[in-house]
């Protein structure tokens, strides 16, 4: 697989990656799309990091206050 040669940099991974795979919608995009994805997903995760910890803080917060509201009622 290209995502795990340790010989390639990042870089070349993407570029034999888009190589290998043609762009139009065939079997061969299914076969690779989970080197894709990881492959994109360190490029995109601090973009990605804060508001989702940001969600998950404010979703346990508001499910405590709702527990605690039920509690005490």
């Amino acid at each position: 697989m290209i995502k795990n040669d340790p010989a390639l940099t990042p870089d070349e991974r993407s570029r034999r990656l888009e190589q290998e795979t043609p762009t139009a919608g065939t079997w061969t995009d299914v076969l690779h799309i989970r080197e894709r994805i990881e492959l994109i997903r360190p490029e995109q995760a601090p973009e990605v990091t804060i508001p989702a910890v940001m969600a998950s803080v404010g979703l346990l917060c508001a499910t405590a206050a709702g527990v605690l509201s039920t509690w005490f009622d």
